[in-house]
């Protein structure tokens, strides 16, 4: 994990952001998001940007049980940094994003599926985050499998196989995973007003689910924010839609956030390592950091 601090966070007790990259699994490394860990630290959010084990040498269960290793120990430890443990926000961004939510559903209890390699005890914790943000994510394995195989991608993917097999998508897919649970009032996470919400309005996505319940159990999930581009043709944007009424479902506080032009890497990738004012950055940008700092 590298951490980038903010110059006064020693001395403050700064909100943070604990990034976990994308990469179909098998791809991915800290430094490419080191701008983005600079620009946060710039605006006084210390960034946590952890990796972790990459297919074929883990599979994706082993992947998320490191991932939620990573949030505990930034839980136990970010005071060290200048960081509020209360202020801990978890960033997803797209096979990142479904690493981090089924690390949540197993730190909520529901349990796993076995691992192909994966050798140690399964970790252990029910905190939870403050909320859950994700950028341009999977949450239905399954559902992107078509996806992909309509664009004629599936068969060189390497998501099928980091979930061992077709037989595991529904246990390792979050948005199938989501009890139905009688929905109350809830408020709406994050601040108000945000860039993305015009977009999801027009669409029809500020309106609450419909109260289906069909279990009464208690059920933990943090406040959860999803971030997609209407460009995005690796992960359209739909999938983030569909997981948004999952968790509202679910009784869980959701907000869906759409950008017209942006398509999927612009969110994680589009930092420039140049200080830059908050009101010169994209609408997307300027939206992550006002929910990151709430």
């Amino acid at each position: 994990m590298d951490i980038y601090v903010p110059a006064n966070a020693r001395d403050a007790n700064a909100p943070v952001a604990l990034f976990i990259h994308g990469g179909v699994w098998a791809a991915g490394e800290k430094w490419q998001f080191s701008p983005l860990g600079e620009n946060l630290a710039r605006e006084g959010i210390v960034a946590c940007v952890a990796t972790y084990s990459l297919y074929p040498a883990a599979d994706a269960i082993q992947m998320w049980d490191e991932v939620s290793r990573a949030i505990s120990w930034t839980m136990d430890n970010i005071k060290d940094y200048g960081g509020d443990a209360r202020r801990i926000s978890l960033v997803g961004h797209s096979a990142g994003a479904q690493l981090c939510a089924r690390a949540l559903l197993q730190r909520s209890g529901v349990k796993n599926v076995h691992s192909r390699t994966n050798k140690r005890a399964w970790h252990n914790d029910d905190r939870m985050p403050n909320k859950f943000i994700g950028l341009a994510g999977v949450y239905d394995v399954g559902y992107h499998y078509e996806y992909e195989d309509s664009r004629g991608v599936a068969i060189v993917s390497t998501m099928g196989r980091a979930m061992n097999g077709p037989e595991n998508f529904d246990v390792c897919s979050p948005a199938r995973l989501m009890p139905r649970r009688a929905c109350t009032a809830s408020p709406t996470p994050g601040p108000i007003e945000l860039e993305g919400d015009r977009i999801a309005t027009m669409a029809g996505f500020s309106r609450r689910a419909a109260n289906g319940a069909t279990s009464t159990e208690e059920f933990r999930f943090p406040p959860t924010i999803l971030m997609a581009g209407c460009a995005d043709v690796t992960v359209p944007w739909y999938e983030s839609a569909d997981f948004h009424w999952k968790l509202q479902d679910a009784a869980i506080p959701s907000r869906l956030l759409l950008y017209l032009k942006q398509g999927h890497t612009e969110f994680v990738l589009d930092w420039d390592s140049k200080a830059r004012s908050e009101d010169s950055l994209p609408p997307y940008s300027r939206d992550f950091l006002r929910v990151l700092k709430h």
